[in-house]
């Protein structure tokens, strides 16, 4: 047997474990969930072990010994597993608060901030009244949509005519990016399905 037809052979055995939920839970598919969740338990350890090893163990020992410090608050973290699981606690919180200011400090210059440039920079250098008008709708739809998001004050009046449109823009994005991941679910179904009768054609050698 060709290695090609057993990695076709294995994600179709695979395709058909995660299938059979839709049935009902069987032992097939808890094998399945156990094996997917093994791996990649598995593959993530490795992982982050070779990512301790070559971006800090390598280069502490290179000479950056400023490193140390990340690598005493990992270290620190498996203190959960210890009766002293107080000291988990300082590494927990740092990394916390720096995630935070960076996902914020992110998600306010991905999604508003650079939108906003984004719709003023489209404005300006638009060429045709197409695009001027639809980038002027997409600022106008941003700007309800963070409207909607005003709580100090009760959506009545102007407030809330534009709060309203803009929960209608947020459910609109909503839906269009919920049909795009159905959309992208059928195509992986599709996938799995013609691999599945692929390795049911080789195993019976139709061509």
């Amino acid at each position: 047997m060709s290695w090609e037809l057993f990695w076709l052979g294995w994600s179709s055995f695979i395709a058909i474990g995660i299938m059979t939920l839709v049935w009902r839970e069987n032992p097939y598919y808890r094998l399945i969930e156990h094996i997917i969740i093994g791996a990649g338990c598995a593959h993530a350890l490795m992982y982050g072990l070779l990512a301790v090893q070559t971006t800090g163990i390598t280069p502490i020992l290179s000479g950056r010994i400023l490193l140390i410090i990340p690598l005493i608050l990992a270290i620190l973290t498996l203190g959960r597993l210890t009766p002293w699981g107080w000291v988990s606690r300082y590494p927990v919180a740092l990394l916390t608060a720096i995630g935070i200011g960076i996902l914020i400090g992110g998600a306010l210059e991905g999604q508003i901030v650079g939108q906003v440039r984004s719709i003023g920079e489209t404005i300006l250098a638009a060429k045709d009244p197409y695009t001027t008008v639809s980038a002027v709708f997409a600022g106008i739809a941003s700007l309800c949509a963070i409207l909607y998001f005003i709580y100090t004050k009760e959506h009545k009046g102007v407030l809330g005519g534009f709060a309203r449109f803009g929960r209608i823009i947020l459910m609109a994005g909503l839906g269009i990016s919920w049909g795009m991941e159905f959309g992208w679910f059928i195509t992986a179904l599709g996938t799995w399905t013609e691999n599945v009768v692929n390795f049911i054609k080789a195993l019976l050698g139709v061509p």
